[in-house]
């Protein structure tokens, strides 16, 4: 008898060691791609794959030629990925360069689509009565991107939707493709993109973003970073702000083909909706239980610093 219980406690402490070694082992994998992520010295540049800080440089500096048409965006004075400087908010990786880049965009989206969108507009969640269809067919999608479209102020009629396999657009969820033959705004979609309705909404809310900059000719160029704030401006901000945090956490490029590494980080994203609290009646809304808990303390976080600095909130340079 005793030995039978010696031989179950060494089995038992067997299963516990290979246990701990195993978790141990996926640690020192996670430790290791982490790092090789931190020292890899290229960025995604698209139509050129990945290009090293080197070459990047070269390729900006280069003189174009003459017949070349260059496309710029100078609507953002010190850049929105500018990192530069201390902290602004405490625990959350935002410096002040970055927050007047931000502020800039946002100020530029309220000038194009009017100062009161953001009170007109609900902030929809998961939940949302319009998006409770069990998608079986791409007629589902087509009938939840035509509800998208009326909260966006776009008549569906005016859209057509079509869809793509992955091999044909390796690393897209959807695109934007301007307006077809018959004058309709193309937008297609991976075939497969239904199994998550979360990143769904989010690629489509992103991909119509591109017909209210560009399609009703409110820019002339593209702009991701405008693309990605405007969902926010119609209600979409939590859909994606998540599917950007989900596709990261999951080591996974960005759904949108015109921005493989996403232009807005999750302190971006926190202080973005720390912006849409403050123009909003609601300053302790409901739908903060819908956010990513590391967006949604640092839209908390967020919330504390324009409270006590609502004379830098919002604010035009010189100003």
């Amino acid at each position: 008898m005793t030995l039978l219980i010696i031989v179950t406690i060494i089995v038992i402490v067997t299963i516990i060691l290979r246990h701990f070694a195993f978790k141990y082992s996926l640690i020192k994998k996670e430790n290791k791609r982490v790092l090789e992520s931190l020292e890899d010295e290229t960025v995604y540049v698209e139509g050129l794959g990945k290009v090293s800080f080197e070459d990047l440089q070269e390729i900006v500096n280069e003189v174009p030629d003459e017949n070349q048409q260059i496309s710029s965006n100078n609507i953002f004075s010190d850049g929105l990925m500018e990192f530069d400087g201390e902290f602004l908010i405490k625990d959350v990786p935002l410096s002040e360069e970055r927050r007047q880049s931000i502020d800039d965009a946002f100020l530029y989206l309220q000038e194009l689509f009017g100062k009161d969108l953001i009170v007109q507009k609900q902030m929809r969640t998961i939940d949302d009565l319009s998006f409770r269809t069990k998608i079986k067919a791409n007629s589902d999608i087509v009938s939840i991107a035509h509800s998208i479209a009326q909260i966006m102020d776009i008549n569906p009629a005016e859209i057509e939707i079509d869809f793509f396999s992955e091999n044909e657009w390796d690393g897209a969820a959807g695109l934007y493709h301007g307006k077809d033959e018959f004058g309709k705004y193309k937008v297609t979609l991976l075939d497969n993109i239904y199994t998550d309705l979360e990143i769904l909404i989010a690629t489509i809310a992103h991909e119509f973003a591109h017909i209210k900059l560009l399609g009703e000719e409110r820019i002339e160029e593209n702009s991701e970073e405008l693309t990605d704030m405007l969902p926010l401006f119609y209600g979409f901000g939590i859909f994606n702000s998540n599917a950007v945090f989900k596709l990261s956490s999951n080591h996974l490029e960005l759904s949108w083909k015109t921005s493989k590494l996403g232009y807005l980080s999750q302190a971006d994203w926190g202080y973005l909706f720390a912006l849409y609290i403050h123009l909003s009646k609601d300053k302790e809304p409901k739908w903060l239980i819908y956010l990513n808990k590391t967006i949604a303390k640092d839209c908390e976080l967020a919330c504390e610093f324009i409270l006590a600095n609502p004379d830098k909130v919002l604010q035009k340079l010189g100003e």
